[in-house]
């Protein structure tokens, strides 16, 4: 079972925070290692408005950014954007965080002063999430924090629509359907975006066609 997770945060006391007031820059990854547990190097892809992206660069020569230890060298790349070498606190890094937990990383975004994740994980399960979770709330504030299991499709006998099924799905694997509940509603509907009652449609929708698929198939064997 593979976990596709995403989580978008606001990390207190570090340098990604300034971005707030630089909104027409994006920041991405392009390359990561580390040192455990003393640092880290990254490499990082900045484009934006060229004014801001100047104001950018100016900001890490001068330096006394929040858990970066040393800018390596700051780049100009062809058209308006630079590329960002960074010595940086590996212990007090949200990379930390999620690679003791085994996340495998696809991809992250700084933009408007937010740190934007995309991970997978084959061993992180509810539990292992849940402490994840509430570690990055101590040291920041969390604005999404989804999963979704990539398994395979159930029969396209059972009728049921993408979306249907995902949401059957993810409401198993976090346990809606548990006593007592591992999940409320409204928490997966917010993963979902949509209101508690749309996804209160889906998942009634969804098992309704289940059940009317297997009672069937039943009939037909008596």
């Amino acid at each position: 079972m593979i976990r596709e997770l995403h989580v978008t945060l606001e990390h207190f006391d570090d340098w990604t925070v300034v971005t707030e007031e630089l909104d027409r820059i994006s920041i991405r990854s392009l390359a990561f290692s580390s040192n455990p547990p003393d640092y880290n190097i990254e490499v990082l892809l900045v484009n934006g408005e060229r004014d801001q992206v100047s104001q950018f660069a100016s900001m890490l020569r001068k330096g006394g950014l929040n858990s970066i230890r040393k800018v390596l060298y700051v780049s100009k790349i062809r058209g308006r954007g630079l590329e960002v070498g960074l010595l940086g606190d590996f212990a007090q890094s949200i990379r930390r965080r999620l690679m003791e937990r085994g996340m495998i990383f696809s991809s992250l975004e700084i933009r408007g002063g937010l740190e934007s994740y995309k991970l997978y994980s084959v061993t992180c399960g509810r539990e292992c999430l849940a402490d994840l979770r509430a570690e990055l709330t101590s040291c920041s504030k969390v604005h999404e924090f989804s999963t979704f299991v990539h398994t395979p499709p159930l029969s396209p006998e059972a009728g049921l629509t993408p979306l249907e099924e995902r949401v059957l799905r993810v409401a198993y694997e976090e346990g809606l359907f548990d006593t007592p509940r591992g999940v409320k509603l409204e928490d997966l509907a917010r993963s979902f975006k949509v209101s508690k009652n749309t996804l209160n449609y889906h998942v009634k929708n969804g098992i309704k066609k289940i059940l009317r698929r297997y009672f069937a198939s039943w009939i037909n064997t008596v």
